[in-house]
This record gives C-alpha cells, structure tokens and sequence, in this order.
C-alpha cells in the first residue's frame, strides 16, 4: 500500500500532499488545494474558521460515507483491504 493509504481509504476520503510533504485529509484536503487556486483561495481561508471547519467536516464525513455506503466500487475495493 503506497503511502500508507489503502484504495478504500482513498476512494472514502480525499487525500493530498501539500508542499511540505505533510499529508492532509477530508475537508482539511479540500482546504489546502483551494488555497492554492487563484479564485479559490478565500474559501479555504473561510472554510478554515473553527465554527464553520467544524460543520464542514461532519457534513464532509457523513457526505463520504453514504457516498462510500452506496458507490459499488467502493465496496469491492473495502472487500479486497
């Protein structure tokens, strides 16, 4: 397993490096590629305020698993880990 992130761990939660090499995952994923994007960018400053980062990752996290729950592949790739 490359990285340490299982295929099912992938396709559950969006997964991204950042500059340094530090690993980030969920909405804090989201918030680091948006802060690299021109227009993007004052989301994640947004996003990153602790009440709204807060609500922002229940939804994202309760999104990914009735996602994950739902999506075929997704349960073929958790058979196989």
């Amino acid at each position: 397993v490359k990285y340490n992130i299982t295929q099912a761990d992938a396709l559950r939660r969006l997964h991204v490096r950042d500059n340094e090499g530090k690993w980030h995952k969920g909405v804090m994923a989201f918030i680091v590629i948006w802060g690299q994007l021109r227009y993007w960018s004052i989301l994640s400053k947004i996003v990153s305020l602790p009440f709204i980062l807060h609500v922002a990752i229940i939804i994202y996290n309760g999104f990914a698993d009735i996602r994950f729950a739902k999506s075929r592949h997704c349960q073929i790739s958790q058979n196989l880990n």
